[in-house]
């Protein structure tokens, strides 16, 4: 990725920026931004590993993370982080907030970022297994499903926008300029290895996510990534002649796909431009310069003039959406905490509150003093997308008592905003507000407060659900559940603590391989502190709710607790 000036590369295991501090077009500084993200060419080979990355207009390089996962990575800041399987990491230019943004993917190659900061990407094949070429809309937070969940236990991660059979998805590309040909801009294109296809995605908001359409575009053999100059040329790297090992120093191409015109329009001199030419560009229809005009402002700092344009561009109602957006971030990584007040005028815009939050609170370290009354708001706003925005802002703010506020949200009818509103109860520990929803609330609120509540491995948990459901129960006596009338809940609840029985091994570095067991919850399970008394629960709750025995056993089966195909032995 290049931002005018810097050229980012992910070369596994680490992503080096190349920087050029005199302007002769020559690096004269190279730095490891980050190191350890992902394994080096000697642990198997290019394909699983570390792959494209993306630079959005909120100044996160976004990288798309193979399923070999990272054991540490390590931020310039000395932020630390570990994962296994894929998803999605970012970190800021410097090194800097190195997190993990999305998880759950199999293998992805590439992402694609629109000017709204929204993430996309297509995603490989599981060879098999249920597993095929899927179309990813990332919000933060998500958990797409790969390998644990997706089989079956499919209402608990984020829904995919599409499955496409059959394939080797690569590269993802949204391409944002006004030059391309009508109807071709703002789109989303995405890349296929196997079926030599680049495709074109139109898009239509649909909730918190998108409807999504398959269209395409242009065949290219072995296509793997795809690029924009600002002059709206597409580049696209094409593997022929290549495969999964090195195969040589002539393997593939590069093409050049270029609109059907007489003229080309003069490149952009990001370097020469004045101030408020940058400004232009940052609020452009081409999200390439505009993302250079952002980095020229950043290195020529907050001079008074320069905090001036960029908050008034923030608040002209008349700008578009994503020029608005543009500045937000520009002036939040310019000024800092100082951005505040601006930011919160525009927080009150619908079109642009929900990325209004996320500019106020996208720097943890610079969080101090937000409180998170106005985001809690905005969990009741009429736009799903802004109560997705709300709960990732109180999950960055670690806002625990706002638990009590999402728990409802674990229900809504959106699944998008559903999925999140989980993810963030188990982000902020909430357990004693999602305990208290398992009664007297709708079975959606209950069933997303018991997702949330499984995921949480703390003794705590396990008690409290035992105690909400049978508050009198005597340890290893059926009689206390048997007192309590309501059947639906018990069993639910036993579900829930079925899932608690184990927890996740803690990883060692091994791959799991192509094809890795997908039965779920977990790929490696094994007991924890309260295993000895989710145990007593079980056999507890199987002695007292007879008329519910072979459900519940059912649950005990998906969950592991006893081995698959014994539900009829026990029955017996």
């Amino acid at each position: 990725m290049f931002d005018g000036r810097t050229l980012y590369v992910m070369h596994p295991p680490n992503l080096t920026a190349y920087r050029d501090t005199t302007g002769d077009g020559v690096s004269d500084v190279s730095e490891d931004i980050v190191t350890g993200l992902g394994f080096g060419l000697e642990f198997r080979g290019a394909d699983h590993t570390t792959n494209g990355i993306t630079l959005g207009i909120d100044g996160y390089i976004y990288i798309a993370v193979g399923d070999y996962g990272y054991r540490k990575a390590v931020g310039k800041d000395g932020t630390t982080i570990s994962h296994r399987g894929g998803g999605v990491v970012r970190v800021r230019t410097d090194g800097s907030g190195l997190e993990l943004y999305a998880q759950g993917t199999r293998n992805i190659y590439d992402l694609a970022v629109d000017p709204m900061l929204h993430v996309f990407t297509r995603d490989n094949t599981n060879d098999g297994d249920g597993w095929d070429i899927r179309l990813h809309y990332l919000p933060p937070g998500a958990h797409m499903g790969y390998p644990m969940f997706y089989k079956y236990f499919a209402n608990e991660h984020m829904q995919s926008l599409a499955d496409y059979g059959s394939g080797s998805g690569t590269g993802g590309f949204f391409v944002h300029d006004a030059g391309f040909p009508k109807g071709y801009s703002d789109n989303l294109y995405t890349a296929d290895w196997l079926t030599n296809q680049i495709t074109r995605h139109p898009l239509t908001v649909k909730g918190a996510s998108f409807a999504v359409t398959q269209e395409k575009f242009v065949s290219v053999p072995h296509p793997v990534d795809m690029a924009m100059d600002g002059q709206s040329n597409m580049f696209i790297a094409s593997l022929y002649g290549g495969n999964y090992t090195y195969e040589g120093d002539t393997v593939g191409y590069i093409v050049r796909l270029s609109p059907n015109r007489t003229v080309t329009p003069k490149a952009f001199d990001i370097g020469a431009a004045t101030d408020v030419a940058l400004r232009t560009q940052l609020g452009g229809a081409n999200l390439e310069y505009a993302i250079q005009a952002q980095r020229e402002i950043l290195r020529r700092g907050a001079r008074a003039g320069v905090v001036a344009g960029l908050n008034a561009m923030i608040l002209d109602k008349r700008l578009s959406a994503n020029a608005r957006v543009a500045a937000m971030f520009t002036l939040s990584q310019l000024t800092g905490d100082k951005a505040r007040a601006t930011l919160t005028t525009s927080s009150a815009d619908p079109a642009t509150r929900g990325l209004a939050f996320r500019a106020m609170l996208d720097d943890k370290s610079k969080n101090t003093g937000i409180t998170p009354a106005m985001f809690v708001k905005a969990l009741s706003d009429t736009s799903k997308t802004v109560q997705v925005e709300a709960l990732a802002a109180l999950v960055r703010l670690d806002a625990k008592s706002s638990a009590a506020a999402i728990v409802p949200l674990t229900g809504s009818s959106d699944a998008t905003v559903a999925h999140i509103a989980v993810n963030a109860v188990v982000s902020l520990n909430g357990w004693q507000y999602a305990l208290k929803a398992l009664d007297g609330t709708t079975p959606a609120i209950r069933a997303g407060a018991l997702r949330a509540l499984e995921l949480m491995h703390d003794t705590l948990v396990v008690q409290g659900l035992f105690r909400h459901v049978a508050p009198d129960a005597i340890t290893n006596s059926p009689e206390g559940m048997a007192a309590i009338g309501n059947a639906a809940v018990q069993t639910d609840v036993l579900a829930a603590i079925a899932r608690l029985h184990f927890t996740e091994a803690e990883w060692n570095g091994d791959w799991w391989g192509t094809r890795p067991n997908f039965v779920g919850p977990y790929f490696s399970a094994v007991p924890w502190a309260g295993t000895p008394a989710a145990r007593s629960i079980l056999v507890i709750g199987l002695n007292a709710l007879k008329a519910d025995r072979p459900s519940i056993l059912a649950e005990y089966e998906r969950n592991r607790v006893v081995p698959q195909g014994t539900k009829d032995v026990i029955m017996a």
